[in-house]
């Protein structure tokens, strides 16, 4: 048990680490347009954010974990699968959403939200 809690935190903390480069890429990408604003006003943006990155690594590891939780009583070889595939499929995903809003944006000249 403390095996999967141990993969279910590092699945976390991958998530987390994973929205953090993101953002990261998306700042670099506009540095251009950061240029009056404070670097300290900047940096913030991790600290806002910190919610809703913890709210949708959340999301992403769930079905992990409740694979996992299934696996503590009953333990066939497809489950393994089903978690490669799911894990897989959030991680082409989650780039190309990432990527995506920066190319809108750029085009926009906005950050993309639930309108778009």
């Amino acid at each position: 048990m403390k095996r999967y809690l141990i993969e279910t935190l590092k699945l976390y903390l991958f998530w987390m680490l994973f929205f953090l480069a993101g953002r990261t890429i998306f700042l670099l990408s506009y540095t251009n347009l950061l240029s009056g604003i404070p670097f300290g006003e900047t940096i913030s943006v991790y600290w806002h954010a910190l919610k809703l990155d913890t709210s949708a690594a959340c999301w992403l590891t769930a079905p992990i974990f409740l694979l996992m939780s299934v696996q503590l009583a009953y333990s066939p070889k497809w489950l393994d699968t089903v978690k490669k595939i799911l894990t897989g499929i959030l991680l082409t995903i989650c780039p190309l959403s990432i990527f995506g809003a920066i190319g809108i944006s750029d085009e926009w000249q906005v950050k993309i939200n639930h309108k778009a």
